[in-house]
Formats: C-alpha cells, sequence, structure tokens
C-alpha cells in the first residue's frame, strides 16, 4: 500500500497544538480497565496523540479499507462468514466508523461496550480470534505506514507509533477478552444444555424401552387374538360351507315335496272331475227311477182295474185276475226297491257333496302348500346367497387376518429393534452422565 506524505506546515508537532487537544478518558478507578490502562500506560497525552493523527487517517482512510478488504477476500473461509452473515459493502461502512472512533480522543464507557459488541458478534458469526488478531495487524501496518509518511521528526513518529500501538493493544484486550467471556458463556450454556438434552434423552430412552417392552408384550398378545379370530374365521368358512351343503340338500328335498304335491293336486283334480260326472250319473238315475216310480203307479192302477173287469167277467175273468194280481205286487215291490234306490242315491249324493268340498279343502291346502314351497325355495335361494356372500366376505377376513399377523410380526421385530436401540442409548447416555 502506498501512502502520498502529509503536506503539513510544520515539521514537528507542537507540544502546545498537542495539549489544547479535547480528549476524554473516563475510566472507573479500580475497574479491570483501569487497569489495563495502567498496564499499557495509556494516558491523556496518549490520546491526544491519537486525536492528532486523526486527520492523517481520515485522509487514507478509503485506501485503508481496500486494502484492508482486497486482502480479505482472497480467504474464502472469511468470504464464506460474511456471505451468510453480511455484505462487504455493509462491512466496509462498519469499518469506516470504527476507525473514525479509534481516534477520535475518547475512552469511556460507550468505548467499552462497542469492543464487547464487537466481541459478541464475531462469537456469533463464528469469526476466530486468529483472524481478528490477522485483520488487526493489516491495520496496525496500514496506520505505522502513514506514520511513517508523515513529515514530522523521528522522536514524535515513534510517539505517535506508541500512541497507536497502546490503542491497538488495549483493543485487542476488550475484544479477546469479550470474546472469551462470550465464547465461556455459549459453551457453558450449551453444555448445560446438552446436559439437559442428555438427560432428557437418557429419560427418553428408558421410557422408549419400557414402552417397548409394553408394546413388544401388546403385540403379542394382538398376534394371539389375530390368530384366534383367524381360527374362528377358518371354522366359520366351514360352517358356511357345511350349511351351503344342508341349504342345497333341503332344497333338493323342497324341489322333491313339491313335485309330489303337484301330483297329489293332480289327483284331485281327477277326483272332483269323477265326483262330478258321479254325481250328473246320480242325477241322471234319479230321473229313471222317477220315470220307473211313474211307470210302477200306472201299472198298479192297470192292475187294479183288471182286477175290477175280471172280477165283473166271472168265470172267464178268474185267469185274468191272477195275473192282474200278480202284476199289481210287482208294481208294489219296483215301488218299494225304487224307493229303496233312491234313498241310497240321495245318500249317495250327500256323500259326494261331502267329498267334493273335502277334495275342494285339499286343493286349497295343496295350492296353499306349493305357494309356500315356492316361497320356501326363494329363501333358500337367499339364504344360498347369503351363505355365499358370508363365505366371501371369510375369505376376505382371513387374507386381511394372514397381513395382518405378517404386519404384527414385522413391527413386533421392529420393536424389539426399537427395545434394543434404547437400551443401548440408555447404556451410552449413562456411561456419558457418569464419565462427566
Amino acid at each position: 500500500m502506498k501512502f502520498f506524505k502529509s503536506k503539513a506546515a510544520n515539521n514537528h508537532i507542537h507540544s502546545s497544538i498537542v495539549a489544547t487537544s479535547n480528549v476524554k478518558l473516563s475510566v472507573k478507578s479500580g475497574s479491570e480497565l483501569y487497569e489495563q490502562l495502567e498496564m499499557i500506560q495509556l494516558t491523556e497525552q496518549d490520546l491526544r496523540m491519537l486525536k492528532f493523527l486523526q486527520p492523517q487517517i481520515e485522509k487514507h482512510l478509503d485506501s485503508i479499507i481496500d486494502s484492508f478488504y482486497s486482502k480479505l477476500m482472497k480467504q474464502s473461509n472469511l468470504m464464506e462468514i460474511i456471505r451468510e452473515n453480511s455484505s462487504v459493502d455493509r462491512l466496509k461502512k462498519t469499518l469506516r466508523r470504527h476507525i473514525q472512533e479509534l481516534f477520535n480522543g475518547e475512552i469511556d464507557e460507550s468505548f467499552l461496550q462497542k469492543r464487547i459488541s464487537i466481541a459478541h458478534m464475531h462469537v456469533k458469526i463464528g469469526l476466530k480470534t486468529k483472524w481478528y488478531l490477522s485483520a488487526f495487524q493489516d491495520l496496525q501496518n496500514s496506520f505505522f505506514t502513514i506514520i511513517a509518511d508523515m513529515n514530522v521528526s523521528k522522536e514524535d513518529q515513534m510517539e505517535l507509533v506508541r500512541a497507536v500501538s497502546k490503542l491497538l493493544n488495549l483493543e485487542q484486550q476488550l475484544v479477546i477478552e469479550s470474546y472469551e467471556i462470550e465464547f465461556e458463556r455459549i459453551q457453558l450454556i450449551e453444555s448445560e444444555r446438552k446436559g439437559a438434552l442428555t438427560n432428557k434423552v437418557h429419560n427418553v430412552s428408558q421410557e422408549l424401552a419400557a414402552i417397548s417392552q409394553e408394546t413388544s408384550a401388546s403385540l403379542k398378545e394382538l398376534s394371539s387374538q389375530a390368530d384366534s379370530i383367524l381360527l374362528l374365521a377358518q371354522e366359520g368358512m366351514s360352517l358356511a360351507d357345511e350349511s351351503a351343503s344342508h341349504s342345497l340338500q333341503g332344497q333338493n328335498q323342497l324341489k322333491e315335496q313339491g313335485q309330489k304335491l303337484s301330483e297329489i293336486q293332480k289327483a284331485v283334480t281327477d277326483i272332483q272331475t269323477f265326483s262330478t260326472e258321479l254325481n250328473q250319473i246320480a242325477s241322471s238315475i234319479t230321473e229313471v227311477i222317477t220315470i220307473v216310480g211313474n211307470i210302477a203307479g200306472q201299472t198298479n192302477l192297470l192292475a187294479l182295474n183288471a182286477s175290477i173287469e175280471a172280477a165283473r167277467a166271472g168265470e172267464y175273468g178268474k185267469g185274468f185276475a191272477v195275473v192282474a194280481e200278480e202284476i199289481r205286487k210287482l208294481s208294489d215291490q219296483t215301488k218299494t226297491s225304487t224307493s229303496s234306490v233312491s234313498e241310497h242315491i240321495l245318500k249317495t249324493n250327500s256323500l259326494i257333496g261331502q267329498v267334493s268340498q273335502s277334495v275342494e279343502t285339499v286343493n286349497n291346502l295343496v295350492h296353499k302348500g306349493i305357494k309356500s314351497m315356492a316361497q320356501t325355495d326363494d329363501d333358500f335361494n337367499q339364504l344360498l346367497e347369503l351363505i355365499g356372500s358370508t363365505k366371501e366376505q371369510n375369505r376376505y377376513i382371513e387374507s386381511q387376518l394372514q397381513q395382518l399377523s405378517r404386519i404384527i410380526t414385522e413391527i413386533e421385530h421392529a420393536s424389539e429393534e426399537v427395545a434394543h436401540s434404547a437400551v443401548t442409548l440408555n447404556d451410552s447416555t449413562e456411561q456419558y452422565l457418569y464419565s462427566n
């Protein structure tokens, strides 16, 4: 880096000019910062020297910053930190403000807090102290180069160099100390968090081991229940097959009964036909008997008349009277016979009516029986369909239970592995806790 020499009219730093510089050194007596200032012998006179140097620093400030970042940008790891947390332009503005504050001749609580903030930021972004020291060394080299190019005496240059060295030494002490304190604080928090996390992991691993054991026991019980359900499903399938077989047999027997009832219905129909025909024949016989009765009555009347005429004829009519008497007797017997036949026919007609009524009743019962069998056949068909659906569902349940059994077995193995891992984790955390 090349700086131009100062064109100041004076070749020496006059004590009167330095003495009149307005500086501020406000540090609590007895504090660590006060003792640090005592150790490095940083005084208000040094602050006046630094404030005297401020215009020269301000004059070359752009060159100092550009030179600083030209070296920094060659470090890939530093650039990665910058890209993740800020930008070069923003950091240039921050560095400008920081350098200006270094040479404003003031060291107080605000100065201390700003250095602490810088240290905390370095910890936050993960900037290691070696890079901070290297950066400060680069700035120090730039400041010394400016002092060397100033048109002042060697003694004054040495005074300026000592003042800058003291200031930068204090700056480094404050930042590095704050860095270490913040780093230790974060480490302590992380250690406590790690311990809490370890305890939590330990407790969780114990709970996990217990839960895994309970889960394994539950899975075994569930597997046993699944096996029982599977066995019941298989038994249900067997019973469904048996029910289907009995239903088919019952349906076949029902069909046979239906055929027999159809035959009975046909026979009853035939009986009804025969009864009707018999009734018609009986009616015809009744008509014939009525005719015969009428004829017998007329015959009897004729026989009576013949007897009367034979009596009138005297001796000549005796033979004819005998014949007429025989005819009358035959007529009486015929009337008696026809009356008896007529009574029997009337009884027969009554019996035929009763048989017809009974046959009609039987026919109605047979018809109802056939209708009931048809309904029963439909019920059998529905029953067979239900049995078929039940068998399909049983097959599906059986396949699902088999799949469930496989899944339970897999989960059981996984649970055993989790339990084993939990025990291993528990042992590891216990070893870590005891070792710490």
